[in-house]
């Protein structure tokens, strides 16, 4: 899995929705672009958040990592996320590819938003139709020992492998953890029973 191969995959998905005239509601506009007020006065107006509620917040999520990627600052989309959660979004609302905002916020180090969509009921072990990469091997990635053992705690299958791309074999969370020398994140996972 590469960070870069998701946020093109992520990119090209919403390039496509606004080539073809789907920019999203005024409520997924809101999100992407971290505007809370707007977003809170949305929701106190009656907006559906059940119809645009969970595009919503993968909008978000997605716009925070790509910030990220950017440098620049994602502190309001993270917050558009957890008012999102608060407000009763699907948050398990996928891009077409599967890409959840579980899986985004575990590879952004969001430990404290990760922990609201488990509690709000987020499938910890869902994994997306890219490469079959799951939450718990984001976070690996993204390199954060407290999401990986919250993601632990909370029921990740630490044997669940990705699919592979090209010529490499599917691997778990241990073998991105081992790959990339996160010492910590590797011990945890083999005290949980990683092979």
């Amino acid at each position: 899995m590469n960070k870069q191969i998701i946020v093109s995959i992520l990119s090209f998905f919403l390039f496509t929705q606004t080539a073809h005239g789907d920019t999203g509601s005024e409520l997924v506009n809101a999100a992407a672009e971290g505007q809370t007020e707007k977003l809170n006065a949305l929701i106190s107006g009656g907006v559906d958040i059940q119809s645009d509620g969970g595009t919503a917040l993968i909008s978000a999520a997605f716009s925070a990592l790509q910030r990220h990627e950017e440098s620049k600052a994602i502190d309001g989309q993270i917050e558009a996320v957890q008012i999102l959660i608060g407000a009763g979004a699907d948050v398990d609302q996928q891009f077409d590819n599967g890409i959840t905002a579980l899986m985004l916020m575990a590879i952004l180090r969001q430990t404290e938003t990760v922990r609201r969509l488990l509690d709000a009921g987020a499938d910890v072990n869902a994994a997306n139709n890219a490469d079959g990469g799951t939450a718990l091997i984001f976070a690996v990635y993204g390199g954060s020992t407290e999401t990986v053992s919250l993601l632990i705690e909370s029921g990740a299958d630490i044997s669940m492998m990705d699919i592979g791309t090209g010529s490499e074999d599917g691997r778990t969370a241990l073998s991105y953890a081992e790959e990339k020398n996160h010492a910590e994140i590797t011990e945890v996972l083999r005290q949980a029973g990683a092979k």
